[in-house]
């Protein structure tokens, strides 16, 4: 795996959050095998991002939505209280957002698409 320069990793995520057209709780970028590479907002603790992880692969390729039939793969669960938006980048890393109040899954999805441009060139992933 790459190494990724902490500074801009941080923007990155940074820039993610703030693309969002409603308040992020937190941003959280690993492996799939549980490697936390950066946290933005709040800080996981161990078990919660085996607990992400284990989500991600519970719910497999059969589950994860791709968009537009491109290669941005995600679950969205949506509750009363906000929404998680796990995103597969590449076949290395996934990305999970917690979301408060989302009122429109179009200008979600739109902000998502925006926010992930400094993510995606820095991890040098494809996503369309």
């Amino acid at each position: 795996m790459q190494r990724i320069d902490r500074e801009e990793l941080e923007f990155a995520l940074a820039y993610l959050s703030g693309a969002l057209p409603c308040k992020a709780r937190s941003v959280a970028l690993v492996t799939l095998d549980g490697q936390v590479i950066g946290q933005y907002l709040r800080v996981h603790d161990g078990s919660q991002i085996a607990a992400l992880v284990a989500a991600a692969e519970n719910m497999g390729e059969r589950m994860m939505s791709a968009m537009d039939g491109g290669e941005f793969r995600y679950a969205l669960m949506m509750g009363a209280d906000g929404a998680t938006l796990t995103m597969a980048l590449g076949e290395v890393y996934l990305l999970c957002l917690s979301i408060a109040s989302v009122k429109s899954l179009d200008a979600l999805f739109s902000g998502v698409r925006e926010g992930l441009t400094p993510l995606i060139a820095l991890l040098g992933v494809k996503v369309s």
